[in-house]
């Protein structure tokens, strides 16, 4: 699976743009450094058609530590979060599977169908 990284942008930029290869990865610099500038500042930031980026502030909470399980406080921090738009979560959905053929798949597709059971035979 590729990897989209900040030179793979640039070469984009280049590619549709014909800017120089500097100045694409200046503009794809400045654009990662403006939105981290603007959640430092504790603002969101919203990309319209793509997501949301906030951040949240979690509270300290008792945990566990995962390799011993004794009692462990997990310390307050914050982070960054992500809400896709829902543009960006329909152009990326799973498409559903395609519907078996033949009557034993529509059996299998639909066992609450009268006369239909999961395992594709008649109920006896």
């Amino acid at each position: 699976m590729a990897v989209l990284t900040r030179n793979r942008l640039a070469e984009r930029l280049v590619e549709e743009t014909g800017v120089s290869h500097r100045e694409a990865r200046e503009l794809v610099d400045l654009f990662f450094d403006t939105v981290a500038d603007t959640l430092q500042a504790g603002e969101e930031v919203l990309l319209s058609g793509f997501g949301r980026f906030r951040l949240l502030d979690k509270a300290a909470r008792p945990g566990q530590n995962p390799r011993t399980g004794a009692p462990a406080r997990v310390d307050a921090r914050r982070i960054v979060s992500f809400r896709a738009s829902t543009g960006l979560r329909a152009r990326t959905r799973l498409r559903p599977p395609a519907p078996a053929s033949g009557a034993e798949g529509a059996a299998r597709a639909n066992p609450e169908q009268p006369g239909a059971s999961a395992s594709g035979n008649a109920p006896e």
